[in-house]
C-alpha cells in the first residue's frame, strides 16, 4: 500500500508539470494539451480499459497470494504482463493515445511489479531476494523522483533556460536511446523472472520448483543490473 501510494502520488505530481511546460511553449501546443487533458479520463477506449484493469489486478493478486492460491496469483500476474503489451499496442495501432494513458501505463506496471517483488520477498525472505527486491523498488522511486524534478525544472524555466535545455536535450539523445533500450531489457527480464518465480510457487514437484525458482532469481538479478545501468544513464542525461 505504501509503495502504491508513493508511485501514484509521485506520478500525479509529475504529470501536471509536463502539461505546464508544454502549454508555455506555444498556443498550438497549449490547445493540443488541453484537448488531451479533457479526454484524459475517458474509459471508453479499450486500451484505457486494459490499463485500468491492470491497476485493478493488484489487489486481486495480493488476495490470491496471501491466501496461498499460487496458481491464480501467477495467472493474474501473467494477465497483467499481457495487458502491459496489449494496451500500448492497441493504443498506437488505433491512434487512441492519450496523455493520461501515457502516464498511467508505466505507473500500472510499477504498481504490479512492486507488489509482486514485495510478495516474493516476503515468501522467501533470504538476503539475496530482499536485496534484489530493494534494488528494483528503490530504482523505480529514484527514476520517478528524477522525472518529477526534471519536469518541474522544465516548467519553471525561462525562455533562455529552455533554449539551453533544448541544446542539452539534443546532446543527450544518444544516452536516452541507451536508457530506453536498457529500460526495455529491464522490464522484459523483470516480468519473465517474476512470472517464473510465481509459477515455481504453484508447482507440485519440489525439485522442478527449485530449478525454476533459482532460474527466476538469476533473471531477477540480471534485471536489477539493467535497472541500475538505465538509472545511472538517465541520471547523467538529466
Amino acid at each position: 500500500f505504501v509503495f502504491f501510494r508513493s508511485m501514484l502520488r509521485t506520478g500525479l505530481r509529475q504529470w501536471p508539470c509536463v502539461f505546464t511546460s508544454q502549454r508555455s511553449a506555444s498556443k498550438v501546443v497549449a490547445f493540443k494539451c488541453r484537448s488531451m487533458h479533457r479526454s484524459a479520463y475517458s474509459t471508453s477506449s479499450i486500451p484505457m480499459q486494459l490499463t485500468y484493469s491492470r491497476v485493478g489486478m493488484v489487489p486481486v493478486f495480493v488476495a490470491c497470494h496471501c491466501s496461498g492460491l499460487h496458481v491464480p496469483a501467477a495467472a493474474v500476474f501473467g494477465a497483467a504482463a499481457a495487458t502491459d503489451w496489449l494496451d500500448g499496442y492497441l493504443a498506437r495501432r488505433w491512434n487512441q493515445c492519450t496523455a493520461w494513458g501515457a502516464f498511467l501505463d508505466p505507473v500500472a506496471d510499477k504498481l504490479m511489479v512492486g507488489t509482486a517483488l514485495v510478495a516474493v520477498a516476503a515468501a522467501h525472505p533470504s538476503a539475496i531476494v530482499m536485496t534484489v527486491a530493494c534494488v528494483h523498488i528503490n530504482r523505480e522511486i529514484w527514476v520517478s523522483a528524477l522525472r518529477e524534478w526534471a519536469a518541474t525544472q522544465k516548467s519553471a524555466g525561462t525562455a533562455a533556460t529552455r533554449a539551453e535545455q533544448s541544446e542539452q536535450d539534443a546532446e543527450a539523445t544518444g544516452s536516452r536511446l541507451v536508457v530506453g533500450d536498457l529500460g526495455k531489457l529491464k522490464a522484459a527480464t523483470q516480468f519473465v523472472a517474476l512470472q517464473l518465480m510465481l509459477t515455481a510457487y504453484a508447482m507440485d514437484d519440489p525439485d522442478q520448483a527449485a530449478m525454476v525458482y533459482y532460474l527466476a532469481l538469476g533473471l531477477l538479478v540480471v534485471s536489477a543490473g539493467f535497472g541500475l545501468s538505465s538509472a545511472w544513464q538517465y541520471t547523467k542525461s538529466i
